[in-house]
C-alpha cells in the first residue's frame, strides 16, 4: 500500500512539473514573436535620447501635477517620431524598486 501511494504521488509530481514546463515554453514562444516584429517597427520610428531636465515645460508639469505620477521619478526620456509623423516623449519612471514608462506628447497629454 505504501508503494502505491508513493508511486501515485510521484506520478502527480511528474505531471505537475511536466505541465509547468510546457507552460513556460509557450510563454517563451509568445514573447519571442513580438521580438521578430521589432525591427519593422524600429525602421518606422526615430528615437532620440533627451535629458529629463530638457523636457518641455508642459511635460514636466504633467508629471508633477498628476496625483498618480507624483510619487514616481523620471529617470530617462526619449523623443519618438513615428512613421505617421507623430512626436511624443517616452519617459521611464521609477518608484522605489518599481519601474514603468509613460508616453506624453509635447503638450503633456498622454499618448496611447
Amino acid at each position: 500500500m505504501k508503494k502505491v501511494i508513493l508511486s501515485a504521488f510521484g506520478f502527480i509530481l511528474f505531471a505537475a512539473v511536466s505541465a509547468n514546463a510546457q507552460t513556460q515554453t509557450t510563454q517563451g514562444q509568445t514573447q519571442a514573436a513580438p521580438a521578430t516584429q521589432t525591427p519593422a517597427t524600429a525602421a518606422q520610428e526615430t528615437k532620440t535620447s533627451v535629458k529629463v531636465e530638457e523636457l518641455p515645460a508642459a511635460v514636466k508639469t504633467a508629471l508633477t501635477a498628476d496625483s498618480g505620477l507624483k510619487e514616481w521619478t523620471p529617470v530617462a526620456a526619449t523623443l519618438v517620431k513615428d512613421a505617421a509623423g507623430k512626436e511624443y516623449y517616452s519617459i521611464e519612471m521609477k518608484k522605489g524598486e518599481e519601474k514603468g514608462a509613460i508616453k506624453l506628447d509635447k503638450d503633456g497629454n498622454q499618448v496611447k
